[in-house]
């Protein structure tokens, strides 16, 4: 069975601080939506990225990894 935690706050809130201890301390993956959000740059969170490079950035899921576009699509689907 797979484990997953989903951490979510708002900026400064301390939740990636917090969903990195968690990985470390349980020994599971830390991905952080503000790599998929955010160009890496010398002083961070100041240049995003484009929509369709966030759309096609591969992102967690319990299946494993998947292009975020593929997700919104079945979600989609699965709502009507």
């Amino acid at each position: 069975m797979k484990r997953c935690i989903h951490v979510i706050g708002a900026a400064g809130s301390g939740a990636t601080s917090l969903g990195r201890a968690l990985a470390a301390a349980l020994a599971l993956p830390h991905h952080d939506a503000d790599d998929d959000l955010w160009l890496p740059t010398v002083l961070p969170y100041r240049t995003l990225r484009e929509a369709a490079e966030r759309l096609r950035r591969p992102v967690l899921h319990v299946d494993g990894l998947r292009p975020l576009s593929e997700l919104v699509a079945d979600v989609c689907a699965t709502l009507g």
